[in-house]
This record gives C-alpha cells, structure tokens and sequence, in this order.
C-alpha cells in the first residue's frame, strides 16, 4: 500500500466521437495551465477519439475527488462525448 500524502499522476479519460471536439477539449484543458492533455486517435474507424487529462502532482483528498465533476460537465457540452473516468497513479 502507497503512502496517501506522496504527489501523483491522476488522469482523467473523455471519450469525443471525432478529432475536432477532441482537439477543443484538450486545448481549453491545456489553457487552464493546470492540466495536461493528450488526444489519442482511435485504431479503427468509427471509434471515439480519446482526450486524456493529466496533472503529474496530485496529493489524494477528497478535494481533487468532488472536483472530477468538471470533467462530466466538459463532456456533456459535446455531443456524444462521454467522460469515462479517473485513475490515479500508485
């Protein structure tokens, strides 16, 4: 078991429909200069796109949990966009 109070990576997964929405997520993600993201292109055709969201210094709290809500709110602003959820580093 890790230790709770150490920083780590915590990413966050959107799944958009197509490169253009994605490629709008990930940079109003970029410019809060919090986040990082990245867009990972689907292998076949007719897949979502998926942006992922990443901050490498994350202490676990319940603050940066009731705050993941922002990512739900981002994808329901894109049609068909889903957001998938999180996972932290250990």
């Amino acid at each position: 078991m890790a230790p709770l109070d150490r920083p780590r990576q915590w990413r966050h997964y959107l799944r958009v429909p197509d490169e253009v929405p994605a490629q709008a997520i990930a940079r109003a993600l970029l410019a809060t200069g919090i986040w990082e993201a990245e867009i990972s292109a689907p292998e076949a055709g007719g897949e979502p796109y998926t942006v992922i969201a990443g901050r490498p210094d994350v202490v676990l709290t319940a603050y940066p949990v009731r705050h993941a809500g922002m990512f739900e709110l981002t994808a329901s602003l894109v049609s068909e966009a889903e957001y998938e959820g999180w996972e932290m580093s250990q």
